[in-house]
């Protein structure tokens, strides 16, 4: 078998040796090949394929690369160092006998995760409730994938079909005996467990199957997919800081201004929350010597507070 390409619409045809050379129909649009190009040279291959691509952006149908936002991928890269270090340091401790470092190095781990799944959960869920303000002006990114997570109030009237279908069956096969006579839960904790196993079938069923045999696996998957969405919804200049000041680098603000390296780098040292109370709301970068009485913009001098106990600090000092 010969391999030719149509010149009318680049679709890639196998003809019998014995025929090459003579006219021949396309299957895909019918045009009289009279004089087939074979395509078993790497020249003749590479025009098949600068053909193909360039009738994929006249179409419009490659995706448009966008750099990654940073604050995302801060988040991510800590996630990955501390899935991987959870172990491997842990193992390593306990086997030179330092079993209480193991310990707190093991909970500093697991900490870690939990609190990149804490921030990635308030983005997400943020963007899942603004879906119906999205729909109205048409988002350009209403077709990125969603997938109702265990922490999305979730509601069995608002899945499409093969999600309700998934519900339904894990209900009937696995949890029907946690039901009372009205078919409602018989406990919360009950209904906490199922929505979770659900969440984590939904997650399974699109490719992420991530495991560990202390954490659970919803919360790694839900973690993996919230990366994998966030990526690609968040735009590369977003910040989740609500302090403008430090952005204005006019000259009577020189002196504050604090680089976005080091906001990045306090960001991940902080975890994304404040360092006092724990909120992830309304965040500002405090310094915490002021500028005033000689404070510097380091990383050491900065550090993440809401807006409220910021406000507290400034009210005291």
């Amino acid at each position: 078998m010969n391999s030719f390409i149509c010149p009318q619409c680049s679709q890639i045809i196998m003809i019998p040796e014995e025929t090459a050379g003579t006219a021949w129909e396309c299957d895909k649009c019918g045009e009289q090949i009279k004089l087939p190009l074979p395509i078993n040279t790497q020249q003749a291959k590479a025009k098949i394929i600068k053909t193909i691509l360039h009738a994929l952006i006249a179409s419009k149908t490659l995706p448009v690369q966008s750099k990654p936002n940073k604050f995302i991928e801060t988040f991510k890269n800590l996630y990955d160092e501390s899935l991987r270090l959870l172990d491997e340091e842990t193992s390593q401790l306990i086997n030179s006998g330092s079993d209480l470092k193991a310990i707190k190095t093991f909970t500093g781990h697991v900490g870690n995760i939990g609190s990149v799944h804490d921030y990635l959960k308030n983005m997400y869920s943020l963007i899942y409730r603004s879906m119906r303000m999205l729909e109205h002006f048409n988002s350009s990114k209403l077709g990125i994938k969603q997938i109702p997570l265990s922490f999305c109030d979730l509601d069995k009237y608002s899945l499409n079909g093969s999600q309700l279908k998934i519900y339904e069956e894990l209900l009937r096969e696995r949890f029907h005996y946690y039901l009372d006579e009205d078919g409602e839960f018989k406990d919360r904790d009950y209904q906490v467990y199922f929505e979770e196993c659900f969440v984590n079938r939904l997650l399974n069923e699109s490719g992420y199957n991530k495991k560990h045999w202390y954490l659970k696996d919803v919360v790694l998957n839900e973690i993996e997919f919230m990366f994998d969405y966030l990526l690609e919804f968040v735009e590369e200049d977003f910040s989740p800081i609500t302090n403008d000041n430090i952005e204005n680098s006019d000259d009577k603000n020189k002196d504050r201004y604090i680089s976005k390296e080091t906001r990045v780098a306090v960001w991940r040292r902080d975890l994304g929350k404040c360092v006092q109370c724990g909120s992830q709301e309304k965040l500002e970068y405090d310094h915490i010597i002021p500028v005033s009485k000689g404070g510097s913009n380091t990383e050491r001098n900065i550090q993440l507070l809401c807006e409220r106990c910021n406000r507290t600090k400034s009210n005291s000092l």
